[in-house]
């Protein structure tokens, strides 16, 4: 009866043990920032938190839209089976004014300052103010109309 009592106490302290543990180790990344383009705020932008994992894709975290006034707040909960390789994709399509429509897709990484859980402290990553003319990374693919439009009509017959 004693052994029994003792086992289940130290049953008890071990899960409370590993819920501290893990309450460590998965903690909340936070950032926020504005995005204009032209001094004027950039709306509809898509901000994602992206973690690179294991085998080097990308596990996305969180995805938000940005506000009418162009600023965005995102949050996301950074695992411990990825790696510490965490950063920002801002994503948005332009259509040009001969019918090409562009995807644009910006990375930001996180630096690791803000990667370390601080236990009393709301930890979060200030972007700051971007702007979209000035960029220096990014990633473009065009398209024209014409070929997305093919690429509908022959996409909606084959959904049978």
């Amino acid at each position: 009866m004693i052994l029994k009592n003792i086992l289940s106490f130290l049953f008890i302290f071990l899960l409370n043990k590993i819920r501290v543990e893990t309450y460590h180790i998965n903690h909340k990344l936070i950032a926020v920032g504005l995005i204009d383009c032209k001094k004027l705020p950039a709306k509809n932008i898509h901000v994602t938190i992206c973690q690179k994992n294991l085998i080097g894709g990308c596990s996305v975290l969180a995805r938000v839209s940005s506000f009418c006034q162009g600023n965005f707040q995102i949050s996301g909960n950074k695992n411990i089976f990825y790696s510490d390789k965490a950063y920002v994709v801002l994503s948005y399509m332009i259509t040009k004014n001969n019918g090409i429509n562009c995807n644009f897709r910006s990375t930001f990484p996180i630096p690791k300052m803000y990667l370390k859980y601080h236990e009393n402290s709301r930890n979060f990553f200030s972007m700051g103010i971007i702007n979209m003319r000035t960029i220096p990374f990014q990633q473009e693919k065009c398209m024209t109309s014409r070929k997305m439009s093919i690429f509908r009509r022959s996409s909606r017959f084959k959904r049978n």
